[in-house]
Protein backbone atom coordinates (compact mmCIF):
# COMPACT_ATOMS: atom_id res chain seq x y z
CA UNK A 1 0.00 0.00 0.00
CA UNK A 2 2.82 2.44 0.87
CA UNK A 3 4.55 1.64 -2.40
CA UNK A 4 1.40 2.45 -4.34
CA UNK A 5 1.05 5.77 -2.54
CA UNK A 6 4.72 6.56 -3.22
CA UNK A 7 4.35 5.68 -6.89
CA UNK A 8 1.22 7.84 -7.14
CA UNK A 9 3.04 10.76 -5.56
CA UNK A 10 5.96 10.36 -7.96
CA UNK A 11 3.55 10.16 -10.90
CA UNK A 12 1.84 13.35 -9.77
CA UNK A 13 5.18 15.15 -9.31
CA UNK A 14 6.49 14.07 -12.72
CA UNK A 15 3.28 14.47 -14.69
CA UNK A 16 4.35 17.90 -15.92
CA UNK A 17 7.50 16.39 -17.49
CA UNK A 18 5.73 13.47 -19.35
CA UNK A 19 4.34 13.56 -22.81
CA UNK A 20 0.53 13.99 -22.47
CA UNK A 21 -0.30 10.97 -24.65
CA UNK A 22 2.12 8.69 -22.87
CA UNK A 23 0.88 9.95 -19.54
CA UNK A 24 -2.69 9.16 -20.56
CA UNK A 25 -1.66 5.59 -21.49
CA UNK A 26 0.17 5.21 -18.19
CA UNK A 27 -2.75 6.67 -16.29
CA UNK A 28 -5.19 4.28 -18.01
CA UNK A 29 -2.98 1.30 -17.16
CA UNK A 30 -2.63 2.53 -13.63
CA UNK A 31 -6.41 2.91 -13.26
CA UNK A 32 -6.97 -0.63 -14.55
CA UNK A 33 -4.40 -1.97 -12.10
CA UNK A 34 -6.07 -0.04 -9.29
CA UNK A 35 -9.41 -1.61 -10.20
CA UNK A 36 -7.92 -5.07 -10.26
CA UNK A 37 -6.21 -4.40 -6.97
CA UNK A 38 -9.51 -3.24 -5.38
CA UNK A 39 -11.26 -6.33 -6.68
CA UNK A 40 -8.54 -8.51 -5.19
CA UNK A 41 -8.75 -6.66 -1.90
CA UNK A 42 -12.57 -7.04 -1.80
CA UNK A 43 -12.31 -10.73 -2.59
CA UNK A 44 -9.60 -11.13 0.02
CA UNK A 45 -11.67 -9.34 2.64
CA UNK A 46 -14.65 -11.51 1.73
CA UNK A 47 -12.60 -14.69 1.86
CA UNK A 48 -10.99 -13.63 5.12
CA UNK A 49 -14.39 -13.02 6.61
CA UNK A 50 -15.67 -16.31 5.30
CA UNK A 51 -12.51 -18.04 6.48
CA UNK A 52 -13.02 -16.60 9.94
CA UNK A 53 -16.54 -17.86 9.89
CA UNK A 54 -15.33 -21.28 8.80
CA UNK A 55 -12.74 -21.26 11.53
CA UNK A 56 -15.43 -20.50 14.05
CA UNK A 57 -17.50 -23.29 12.60
CA UNK A 58 -14.50 -25.59 12.60
CA UNK A 59 -13.93 -24.91 16.27
CA UNK A 60 -17.54 -25.73 16.98
CA UNK A 61 -17.33 -28.78 14.76
CA UNK A 62 -14.15 -29.80 16.50
CA UNK A 63 -16.08 -30.02 19.74
CA UNK A 64 -18.48 -32.29 17.99
CA UNK A 65 -15.80 -34.20 16.16
CA UNK A 66 -16.41 -37.26 18.13
CA UNK A 67 -20.00 -37.08 17.17
CA UNK A 68 -19.42 -36.10 13.58
CA UNK A 69 -16.57 -38.37 12.59
CA UNK A 70 -18.43 -39.28 9.50
CA UNK A 71 -18.61 -35.63 8.43
CA UNK A 72 -14.99 -34.73 9.26
CA UNK A 73 -13.62 -35.85 5.89
CA UNK A 74 -16.03 -33.65 4.00
CA UNK A 75 -15.40 -30.65 6.25
CA UNK A 76 -11.66 -31.16 5.93
CA UNK A 77 -12.03 -31.21 2.14
CA UNK A 78 -14.01 -28.01 2.20
CA UNK A 79 -11.49 -26.39 4.49
CA UNK A 80 -8.56 -27.39 2.31
CA UNK A 81 -10.38 -26.22 -0.76
CA UNK A 82 -11.05 -22.84 0.87
CA UNK A 83 -7.48 -22.65 2.04
CA UNK A 84 -6.20 -23.36 -1.45
CA UNK A 85 -8.52 -20.76 -2.81
CA UNK A 86 -7.26 -18.31 -0.21
CA UNK A 87 -3.66 -19.18 -1.05
CA UNK A 88 -4.38 -18.80 -4.73
CA UNK A 89 -6.01 -15.44 -4.17
CA UNK A 90 -3.17 -14.37 -1.91
CA UNK A 91 -0.62 -15.51 -4.54
CA UNK A 92 -2.57 -13.70 -7.21
CA UNK A 93 -2.61 -10.63 -5.01
CA UNK A 94 1.17 -10.81 -4.54
CA UNK A 95 1.66 -11.33 -8.26
CA UNK A 96 -0.52 -8.32 -9.02
CA UNK A 97 1.41 -6.26 -6.50
CA UNK A 98 4.73 -7.35 -7.95
CA UNK A 99 3.53 -6.85 -11.50
CA UNK A 100 2.16 -3.44 -10.65
CA UNK A 101 5.38 -2.55 -8.85
CA UNK A 102 7.48 -3.69 -11.82
CA UNK A 103 5.39 -1.66 -14.21
CA UNK A 104 5.60 1.33 -11.91
CA UNK A 105 9.35 0.92 -11.63
CA UNK A 106 9.58 0.62 -15.39
CA UNK A 107 7.42 3.68 -15.87
CA UNK A 108 9.38 5.51 -13.21
CA UNK A 109 12.60 4.70 -15.06
CA UNK A 110 11.07 6.00 -18.29
CA UNK A 111 9.93 9.12 -16.49
CA UNK A 112 13.42 9.66 -15.11
CA UNK A 113 14.92 9.21 -18.55
CA UNK A 114 12.42 11.67 -19.96
CA UNK A 115 13.13 14.07 -17.13
CA UNK A 116 16.87 13.79 -17.75
CA UNK A 117 16.28 14.35 -21.48
CA UNK A 118 14.10 17.37 -20.78
CA UNK A 119 16.67 18.78 -18.37
CA UNK A 120 19.39 18.29 -20.99
CA UNK A 121 17.24 20.00 -23.61
CA UNK A 122 16.54 22.82 -21.17
CA UNK A 123 20.27 23.15 -20.49
CA UNK A 124 21.02 23.32 -24.21
CA UNK A 125 18.24 25.84 -24.76
CA UNK A 126 19.56 27.93 -21.89
CA UNK A 127 23.07 27.76 -23.37
CA UNK A 128 21.69 28.73 -26.79
CA UNK A 129 19.77 31.59 -25.22
CA UNK A 130 22.93 32.83 -23.46
CA UNK A 131 24.83 32.53 -26.74
CA UNK A 132 22.09 34.45 -28.51
CA UNK A 133 22.21 37.18 -25.84
CA UNK A 134 26.00 37.45 -26.21
CA UNK A 135 25.69 37.43 -30.00
CA UNK A 136 22.98 40.08 -29.84
CA UNK A 137 25.18 42.23 -27.58
CA UNK A 138 28.09 41.73 -29.97
CA UNK A 139 25.87 42.64 -32.93
CA UNK A 140 24.70 45.79 -31.15
CA UNK A 141 28.30 46.70 -30.35
CA UNK A 142 29.28 46.01 -33.97
CA UNK A 143 26.34 48.07 -35.20
CA UNK A 144 27.35 50.95 -32.93
CA UNK A 145 30.93 50.64 -34.18
CA UNK A 146 29.70 50.64 -37.79
CA UNK A 147 27.60 53.74 -37.12
CA UNK A 148 30.62 55.46 -35.54
CA UNK A 149 32.79 54.46 -38.48
CA UNK A 150 30.12 55.74 -40.86
CA UNK A 151 30.05 59.06 -39.01
CA UNK A 152 33.85 59.21 -39.22
CA UNK A 153 33.68 58.40 -42.94
CA UNK A 154 31.04 61.08 -43.45
CA UNK A 155 33.23 63.57 -41.60
CA UNK A 156 36.28 62.51 -43.62
CA UNK A 157 34.28 62.74 -46.84
CA UNK A 158 33.15 66.24 -45.90
CA UNK A 159 36.73 67.21 -45.06
CA UNK A 160 37.97 65.71 -48.34
CA UNK A 161 35.28 67.62 -50.25
CA UNK A 162 36.33 70.84 -48.52
CA UNK A 163 39.99 70.08 -49.23
CA UNK A 164 39.13 69.30 -52.86
CA UNK A 165 37.41 72.67 -53.12
CA UNK A 166 40.42 74.37 -51.55
CA UNK A 167 42.71 72.50 -53.96
CA UNK A 168 40.62 73.71 -56.88
CA UNK A 169 40.80 77.25 -55.54
CA UNK A 170 44.53 76.83 -54.99
CA UNK A 171 45.02 75.46 -58.50
CA UNK A 172 43.02 78.38 -59.87
CA UNK A 173 45.15 80.81 -57.87
CA UNK A 174 48.36 79.08 -58.99
CA UNK A 175 47.17 79.13 -62.59
CA UNK A 176 46.36 82.81 -62.22
CA UNK A 177 49.80 83.42 -60.64
CA UNK A 178 51.50 81.50 -63.45
CA UNK A 179 49.53 83.52 -65.94
CA UNK A 180 50.62 86.75 -64.20
CA UNK A 181 54.21 85.51 -64.10
CA UNK A 182 54.24 84.66 -67.80
CA UNK A 183 52.61 87.96 -68.68
CA UNK A 184 55.14 89.79 -66.50
CA UNK A 185 58.06 88.02 -68.21
CA UNK A 186 56.71 88.95 -71.62
CA UNK A 187 56.11 92.56 -70.58
CA UNK A 188 59.64 92.91 -69.16
CA UNK A 189 61.22 91.14 -72.14
CA UNK A 190 59.36 93.47 -74.51
CA UNK A 191 60.43 96.54 -72.48
CA UNK A 192 64.11 95.50 -72.44
CA UNK A 193 64.50 94.30 -76.03
CA UNK A 194 67.29 96.76 -76.68
CA UNK A 195 69.79 94.96 -74.45
CA UNK A 196 72.03 92.05 -75.39
CA UNK A 197 71.33 88.55 -74.07
CA UNK A 198 74.84 88.51 -72.68
CA UNK A 199 74.06 91.57 -70.57
CA UNK A 200 70.42 90.96 -69.62
CA UNK A 201 68.23 87.84 -69.51
CA UNK A 202 64.62 87.32 -68.36
CA UNK A 203 63.70 83.81 -67.21
CA UNK A 204 61.11 82.06 -65.06
CA UNK A 205 62.25 79.74 -62.28
CA UNK A 206 60.14 78.31 -59.44
CA UNK A 207 57.19 80.52 -60.40
CA UNK A 208 59.28 83.72 -60.25
CA UNK A 209 60.63 86.03 -62.93
CA UNK A 210 64.42 86.45 -62.79
CA UNK A 211 65.89 89.54 -64.46
CA UNK A 212 69.62 88.83 -64.48
CA UNK A 213 71.93 91.81 -65.27
CA UNK A 214 75.63 91.24 -65.88
CA UNK A 215 78.37 93.23 -64.18
CA UNK A 216 79.51 94.69 -67.51
CA UNK A 217 76.05 96.22 -68.01
CA UNK A 218 75.89 97.80 -64.55
CA UNK A 219 79.28 98.30 -62.91
CA UNK A 220 82.92 98.78 -63.52
CA UNK A 221 85.12 96.16 -61.90
CA UNK A 222 84.95 96.44 -58.10
CA UNK A 223 82.63 99.48 -58.31
CA UNK A 224 79.20 100.00 -56.76
CA UNK A 225 78.23 102.92 -59.05
CA UNK A 226 75.76 101.94 -61.81
CA UNK A 227 76.79 102.87 -65.39
CA UNK A 228 74.47 104.97 -67.57
CA UNK A 229 73.46 102.04 -69.79
CA UNK A 230 72.65 99.94 -66.75
CA UNK A 231 70.72 102.81 -65.21
CA UNK A 232 68.61 103.12 -68.39
CA UNK A 233 67.74 99.45 -68.16
CA UNK A 234 66.78 99.79 -64.51
CA UNK A 235 64.62 102.85 -65.14
CA UNK A 236 62.74 101.05 -67.93
CA UNK A 237 62.27 98.06 -65.64
CA UNK A 238 61.07 100.38 -62.84
CA UNK A 239 58.45 101.93 -65.13
CA UNK A 240 57.15 98.47 -66.04
CA UNK A 241 56.89 97.45 -62.37
CA UNK A 242 55.61 100.79 -61.13
CA UNK A 243 51.90 99.98 -61.56
CA UNK A 244 52.18 96.28 -60.74
CA UNK A 245 51.69 96.57 -56.99
CA UNK A 246 50.96 92.84 -56.64
CA UNK A 247 54.60 92.02 -57.49
CA UNK A 248 57.29 91.66 -54.80
CA UNK A 249 60.80 92.78 -55.78
CA UNK A 250 64.03 91.28 -54.43
CA UNK A 251 67.40 92.63 -55.57
CA UNK A 252 70.26 90.14 -55.08
CA UNK A 253 73.91 91.02 -55.62
CA UNK A 254 76.34 88.23 -56.62
CA UNK A 255 80.14 88.23 -57.01
CA UNK A 256 82.82 85.82 -58.17
CA UNK A 257 85.24 84.12 -55.81
CA UNK A 258 88.09 86.64 -56.21
CA UNK A 259 88.64 88.28 -52.75
CA UNK A 260 88.24 92.01 -52.22
CA UNK A 261 90.96 93.88 -50.28
CA UNK A 262 89.70 97.47 -50.34
CA UNK A 263 89.33 99.93 -47.51
CA UNK A 264 85.66 100.82 -47.98
CA UNK A 265 84.65 97.53 -49.59
CA UNK A 266 86.35 94.96 -47.45
CA UNK A 267 85.08 91.74 -49.05
CA UNK A 268 82.64 90.21 -51.54
CA UNK A 269 79.80 90.38 -49.01
CA UNK A 270 80.11 94.15 -48.87
CA UNK A 271 80.38 94.37 -52.67
CA UNK A 272 77.28 92.26 -53.33
CA UNK A 273 75.15 94.15 -50.78
CA UNK A 274 76.30 97.63 -51.86
CA UNK A 275 75.64 96.86 -55.51
CA UNK A 276 72.13 95.59 -54.62
CA UNK A 277 71.56 98.79 -52.61
CA UNK A 278 72.67 100.99 -55.53
CA UNK A 279 70.26 99.24 -57.91
CA UNK A 280 67.44 99.45 -55.37
CA UNK A 281 67.91 103.22 -55.04
CA UNK A 282 67.62 103.65 -58.82
CA UNK A 283 64.46 101.50 -58.97
CA UNK A 284 62.91 103.54 -56.16
CA UNK A 285 64.23 106.99 -57.07
CA UNK A 286 64.24 107.02 -60.91
CA UNK A 287 61.96 104.04 -61.48
CA UNK A 288 59.24 105.32 -59.17
CA UNK A 289 58.73 102.05 -57.29
CA UNK A 290 57.31 102.11 -53.77
CA UNK A 291 60.32 101.44 -51.48
CA UNK A 292 58.20 99.18 -49.27
CA UNK A 293 58.03 96.69 -52.14
CA UNK A 294 61.80 96.30 -52.60
CA UNK A 295 64.32 94.23 -50.65
CA UNK A 296 68.09 94.61 -51.22
CA UNK A 297 70.33 91.68 -50.35
CA UNK A 298 73.79 90.33 -51.08
CA UNK A 299 74.81 86.74 -51.69
CA UNK A 300 78.53 87.29 -52.14
CA UNK A 301 80.19 84.40 -54.05
CA UNK A 302 78.18 81.57 -52.60
CA UNK A 303 75.46 81.14 -55.26
CA UNK A 304 77.36 80.86 -58.55
CA UNK A 305 75.59 80.06 -61.83
CA UNK A 306 78.78 78.68 -63.36
CA UNK A 307 81.27 76.34 -61.70
CA UNK A 308 85.02 76.66 -62.06
CA UNK A 309 87.63 79.41 -61.80
CA UNK A 310 87.91 80.32 -65.46
CA UNK A 311 87.43 83.94 -66.54
CA UNK A 312 84.24 82.98 -68.37
CA UNK A 313 82.75 81.30 -65.27
CA UNK A 314 83.69 84.21 -63.01
CA UNK A 315 82.22 86.69 -65.51
CA UNK A 316 78.86 84.88 -65.43
CA UNK A 317 78.85 84.79 -61.63
CA UNK A 318 79.40 88.60 -61.35
CA UNK A 319 75.78 89.59 -61.75
CA UNK A 320 72.76 91.19 -60.11
CA UNK A 321 69.42 89.37 -60.12
CA UNK A 322 66.12 91.20 -59.71
CA UNK A 323 63.65 88.57 -58.62
CA UNK A 324 59.98 89.34 -59.19
CA UNK A 325 57.31 87.21 -57.58
CA UNK A 326 53.51 87.70 -57.41
CA UNK A 327 52.19 88.21 -53.91
CA UNK A 328 50.99 84.88 -52.49
CA UNK A 329 48.86 86.16 -49.63
CA UNK A 330 45.71 84.49 -50.96
CA UNK A 331 47.58 81.26 -51.60
CA UNK A 332 49.00 81.24 -48.08
CA UNK A 333 45.53 81.93 -46.73
CA UNK A 334 44.13 78.93 -48.60
CA UNK A 335 47.01 76.70 -47.49
CA UNK A 336 46.57 77.69 -43.85
CA UNK A 337 42.83 77.09 -43.81
CA UNK A 338 41.82 74.02 -41.79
Amino acid sequence: MKKLILVSSVLILLVSCVNPRKFEDLNTSYTKNQGSLRDCRDSTKYLLAENNALRVGAEQDQKRVTRLVADSTEMSFVYNKQKRLYDDLNSLYEQLLKRNENENQKNLGSLKEMEASLMERERKLRAQEEAMVKKDAANKELQADIENKQKELDTKAKELAEKANRVKELEAKIAAKDSITNALKKTISDALTGFSDNDLTVTIRDGKVYVSLSEQLLFASGSTVVDKKGKDALVQLGKVLQGKTDINILVEGHTDDVPMNGVVIKDNWDLSVLRATSITKILVGDGGIDPTRVIASGRSQYFPVAQGKTPEARKKNRRTEIILSPKLDELYKLLNEK
